[in-house]
């Protein structure tokens, strides 16, 4: 992985740190350590403390940061997967058309079959997963959206609004991040369609045969991959703006009722 990526990583691991040490910095300690401990009353300021921050710890674990973490391996994989067929492409692009054989062509197929096996695969193991984070991130940001624009005022703590901003932007980027990786898919496999369309055309008009007709084809015919999350999410980058105009709709929705 880039340092990058590493990095992504190891902010998205020490969130729910950053989550539980905001919650300590609450005015209301003695409420919200009588709601962590079931009702019991707990006077010890120290003991208030760790309660709060253990309790706080498993909780952004659970929401959102395992969540954020299924995420950032499907754009992961996705990132790989695209930069495979973004190097067939090139290579596809850098070859001439009399080098452009039978051979050739076929060794580029035969590239191709693996990286739709490990489509297949990615297709499998977050086709649910993939629609809870979507379907997840998405209200997080319309009830953050909607509390912000209903209840800002002065009166509320920093703390309370550092973790409201912090979650909208991790349920946000997570949301963004997957439509946008994921979407990525279906752009590099048309870009790669369209390269070997044009170079066995061009083969053609070159020696006057048809060596490659049937492999073009066989990949004309096949529709381009696209992931989804339940059949009902689509991971293309159109989707994006749909998302957001969702989000700002059901906002202005809520605010005048």
């Amino acid at each position: 992985m880039t340092w990058k990526i590493s990095l992504s990583l190891y902010g998205i691991c020490i969130s729910p740190v950053i989550f539980a040490a905001l919650d300590t910095f609450t005015s209301n300690r003695a409420k919200l350590t009588t709601q962590l401990a079931y009702g019991y009353s707990i006077e010890n300021l120290y003991v208030q403390l760790v309660l709060i921050f253990i309790k706080g710890v498993l909780y952004s674990t659970i929401y959102p940061t395992c969540p954020t973490i299924v995420a950032f391996l499907l754009c992961l994989f996705c990132q790989r997967i695209c930069d495979q067929v973004r190097s067939l492409t090139l290579s596809i692009e850098k070859c001439s058309p009399k080098q452009f054989t039978f051979s050739f062509q076929s060794n580029i197929l035969n590239q191709k079959r693996r990286i739709d096996d490990a489509l297949f695969l990615l297709q499998r193991v977050f086709y649910f997963p993939s629609f809870l984070i979507c379907a997840a991130s998405f209200c997080s940001c319309c009830t953050i959206v909607t509390w912000i624009s209903r209840g800002f005022d002065h009166s509320v703590e920093l703390a309370t609004m550092l973790i409201l901003f912090l979650n909208f932007f991790i349920c946000g980027v997570s949301l963004l991040a997957c439509l946008w990786t994921a979407g990525g898919l279906p752009v590099e496999l048309e870009a790669f369609n369209e390269e070997f369309h044009k170079k066995a055309q061009l083969r053609l008009l070159v020696n006057a045969r048809t060596d490659g007709i049937d492999f073009e084809k066989h990949l004309s015919e096949r529709p381009v991959f696209v992931l989804t999350g339940c059949d009902i999410i689509h991971f293309k980058r159109g989707v994006i703006l749909n998302l957001a105009a969702a989000i700002l709709t059901y906002t202005l929705l809520i605010l005048k009722m």
